[in-house]
């Protein structure tokens, strides 16, 4: 089979296309073939060296962490899934794995992927989907109703975001640039704020959750937009969110960052939005297999909107190196 490899922290150039023996599931797991992965910002930033700190002195020879695909053999203790089922997974993005045509991966990793999207679409939601979903849903505990913004509504985690809080019935505000706001509207967010020409910390007293997808606002900052008990909650840790806890008023909770897990149950939820017509994912473009590069540096700009996938079965499971 072939897979994208990274044997070393480095630019697009220390990744390559390799040969490598199909795994064996063991009796918990399943085989799937991959028909599609997804490029997450986190891919790139664990290649280059960034996160060092979590994956240590060498990069996870395979990166990736959400795919779909079909299952082609299943563990003897596996009782839930059958060779044929059409799947999708999330993998931990700091053990990495799913830039490759076939997968192990644990019941706990997968679920029954949502009948009414394409392999494709199916691979763009897990990664940001369990991110927007453990961070507003888990982490800052957003209910019905509530207020909410979300800063870096454009892209994949904020679309999700966007969405999700909306089919809680909560109120969104929105922020993104000025060329995105009419697709931002159109998945139902209430107030759209254009960083670039609006002060996106005015309002005071306004939200219940501040979630930063883009995480470059301070908590010293965000603080007075918050109501009574509200939270800032970022995607990336900085050293407050980890440490501190110490220094902050004591009308709201404490700052957080999420660090997303694997999730059959989160994936369950997700699902059942997709199929009821609540979540739907937004891809801004689709690469080969080979073309893992060109995806990882326009990942690299901070301007995709939505998500970029990888078409893995565009290549043969057998074609020799």
């Amino acid at each position: 089979m072939k897979v994208i490899v990274c044997k070393f922290y480095g630019t697009t150039d220390v990744l390559s296309l390799a040969q490598q023996a199909v795994p064996t599931p063991g009796k918990h797991e399943v085989l799937i073939e991959v028909k599609a992965a997804s490029v997450n910002p986190v891919d790139w930033k664990i290649r280059s060296g960034r996160l060092l700190i979590k994956t240590g002195l060498r990069p996870p020879k395979i990166l990736g962490s959400d795919f779909s695909g079909v299952i082609q053999a299943i563990g003897s203790q596996v009782n839930e899934y059958a060779v044929g089922d059409e799947v999708w997974g999330k993998f931990d993005s700091f053990k990495g794995g799913s830039y490759a045509q076939m997968v192990v991966a644990r019941t706990s990793q997968i679920g029954l992927k949502p009948v009414n999207l394409d392999f494709f679409q199916a691979a763009a939601v897990p990664n940001v989907g369990l991110t927007a979903y453990q961070a507003m849903v888990h982490k800052a505990r957003l209910q019905p109703g509530q207020q909410v913004l979300i800063n870096g509504a454009s892209g994949g985690v904020g679309l999700m975001a966007v969405q999700m809080a909306k089919a809680m019935d909560c109120e969104v505000t929105a922020v993104c640039s000025g060329k995105n706001q009419a697709l931002v509207r159109s998945m139902g967010a209430d107030h759209v704020l254009d960083y670039r020409q609006d002060d996106i910390l005015a309002a005071n007293k306004a939200y219940q959750v501040f979630f930063d997808c883009v995480a470059n606002q301070s908590f010293f900052r965000v603080y007075r937009t918050l109501k009574p008990g509200g939270v800032h909650i970022k995607t990336m840790p900085d050293m407050y969110t980890m440490t501190g806890q110490l220094i902050r008023p004591l009308s709201v909770r404490r700052p957080d960052h999420i660090m997303v897990k694997p999730s059959h149950g989160d994936l369950e939820q997700l699902k059942k939005w997709i199929e009821e017509g609540q979540l739907k994912p937004v891809i801004q473009q689709i690469f080969p297999l080979s073309s893992v590069a060109s995806a990882h540096r326009l990942s690299e700009t901070g301007r995709v909107v939505g998500k970029l996938v990888l078409d893995v079965a565009s290549v043969d499971i057998n074609q020799p190196n």
